[in-house]
């Protein structure tokens, strides 16, 4: 997003045609949703009336009201989950219900009209399920169910319980990445390898946590060999529990 928006800025102040020379500042929230509106009103205070940023839904709507007190107008180039409307923003990105429906339309043709929702307990799953189930309804569909986990949660045992219960025509799925692979790794039985591959799906995703959203990635390099250090010795400790797991029963043989 902040490559992108440079870019366009490059652009526009080598181009001759332009009336305007753009100065870009950036400011850091570090993905501390309570920092958004902090940033936000300092910035607009500051005299600045254009603002690109804002990934997430939840971040957006943090802003929306300084963006209001001080008129300001905020580029969001994220996916836009829809059902808002704020005269301050302006949405660049795709709204759910331009693949949902279309999708919907597939999923009865080809699978029934029998629809189970789960998602992360967050606005864009909410708003994709609710999409669906006025399709699902309008089309004489039924939504069996709603579920939605924690962003994060690995015990899913409960959610792959009830889908195998339901008996869905088809599961829509909005859950974020890292929580998806953790319910297809609880729907199989990998034996022995079990804790291996549950413990590979959660540290992959407390990498991208520690690379991106606590912005090691472009932090020093002391704080990066800290960082590494850290978890150089948390691996250790994993492995050496598990070789002691996995070696229990060699005695045995």
């Amino acid at each position: 997003m902040l490559n992108g928006a440079l870019l366009g800025v490059s652009e526009v102040n080598s181009s001759k045609a332009a009336r305007v020379t753009l100065e870009p500042e950036i400011v850091d929230p570090a993905g501390m949703l309570t920092r958004y509106a902090e940033i936000t009103s300092a910035l607009l205070v500051g005299g600045i009336r254009q603002i690109v940023g804002c990934y997430t839904s939840v971040s957006r709507k943090e802003v929306i009201p300084c963006l209001e007190k001080h008129d300001g107008l905020l580029w969001y180039p994220s996916h836009y989950e829809g059902f808002e409307t704020a005269n301050n923003v302006i949405y660049t990105g795709a709204a759910p219900n331009q693949h949902i429906v279309p999708l919907v339309d597939y999923l009865t043709a080809q699978y029934g009209n029998r629809a189970l929702c789960v998602g992360s307990n967050y606005i864009w799953a909410w708003e994709n399920n609710r999409i669906l189930r006025e399709a699902m309804t309008s089309r004489g569909g039924t939504v069996l169910a709603e579920r939605y986990l924690p962003v994060g949660e690995k015990n899913l045992t409960q959610l792959v319980e009830t889908i195998i219960n339901a008996r869905p025509s088809f599961v829509f799925s909005s859950l974020l990445l890292g929580t998806l692979l953790t319910v297809l790794a609880a729907d199989q039985d990998f034996g022995i390898m079990n804790p291996v591959i549950a413990l590979a799906i959660a540290c992959t995703k407390a990498v991208i946590v520690i690379l991106f959203f606590m912005h090691v990635k472009y932090q020093s390099n002391l704080i990066k060999m800290t960082v590494v250090s850290g978890f150089f010795t948390f691996i250790v400790l994993i492995t050496m529990t598990l070789s002691d797991y996995i070696s229990r029963a060699w005695g045995l043989w």
